[in-house]
């Protein structure tokens, strides 16, 4: 879809440097080095779905342009018997054309920047799997031993994270240190039901002292070393047009809340934060009002 509309951008632009004989090569070139990132052998991903709106973005710009430099092409050739006329056309022709390499450019970077994450999300998941199947079945049943009790907790906490509204909701679990609260949000996080609805799943302990970059670099699963507003952006990108369930475990203050609130884009798409806290003023402060889940 969008290697086949950067290419008809590209014969576009050709067919205009033949018509009006003006150089656009540099342009022509520009989106030929974007058009080999797609033509890599790109590895399989379990959510390329998540990637159809960006490459959908891109193709609508490409096919745009191309109507763009059609038009004002003509309009170069319209101007010919007038230099000055034909100057300022082509310089509009340029200057256009640019803004449109640069508007494909972006979203070409984004669209890496997603599916490098995704690898990233498929190959940790993979490990995750790999290591479950290993462990001894008594160690496996640990884990839900420490659940019994709770199952309904667990389906009532998995309804609200996975149902609700389409906007950007923070579901707080709230209760005395040790009570489980961490339990009930890693069984969540992990859960099979939950790994199919969201197309990214990201966690972070916070506790009582915490660090903002610590959290940000946990939560991109990364070991960057980027200045922390860097961090911020880079998650807020990533986050961006996807459904995501963000887990925030141990959370004491509103002051934490707020270091990292803005980085948690809401697109209407039913995405979820998960909060765990000791304080119930906080999780009040952070679901803006909501009743939270006391265990």
């Amino acid at each position: 879809m969008s290697y086949a509309a950067i290419t008809c951008l590209m014969k576009t632009i050709h067919q205009s440097m033949q018509l009006t004989g003006r150089d656009l090569q540099p342009f022509y070139e520009k989106l030929k080095s974007l058009r080999a990132i797609l033509e890599k052998p790109w590895k399989a991903t379990d959510d390329l779905e998540a990637l159809t709106s960006l490459e959908a973005e891109i193709a609508e710009v490409a096919y745009s342009a191309e109507d763009m430099v059609a038009s004002k092409s003509r309009n170069v050739l319209f101007a010919q018997k007038v230099k000055n006329i034909q100057s300022r056309a082509f310089w509009e022709l340029c200057c256009s054309l640019e803004q449109e390499v640069e508007r494909i450019d972006s979203l070409m970077m984004q669209w890496l920047e997603i599916w490098n994450w995704y690898s990233k999300i498929k190959d940790v998941k993979a490990q995750k799997f790999s290591l479950a199947a290993s462990i001894s079945e008594h160690a496996v049943e640990k884990p839900e031993n420490i659940m019994v009790g709770h199952e309904n907790e667990f389906e009532m906490m998995l309804n609200q994270v996975t149902g609700g509204e389409r906007e950007l909701e923070v579901v707080s679990i709230v209760g005395m240190g040790g009570i489980g609260k961490t339990t009930l949000a890693t069984k969540l996080y992990s859960d099979p039901r939950i790994m199919s609805h969201f197309d990214i799943l990201a966690k972070a302990t916070v506790s009582h002292e915490y660090c903002v970059r610590n959290v940000l670099l946990a939560l991109l699963a990364s070991t960057s070393e980027e200045p922390d507003d860097q961090l911020a952006d880079q998650l807020q990108k990533l986050l961006k047009r996807k459904r995501y369930l963000v887990v925030i475990d141990d959370i004491w203050t509103t002051g934490a809340w707020d270091d990292i609130r803005h980085c948690f884009p809401d697109c209407n798409n039913g995405s979820r934060i998960l909060l765990t806290t000791r304080n119930v003023e906080m999780a009040g402060y952070a679901s803006l009002g909501k009743p939270p889940y006391h265990m």
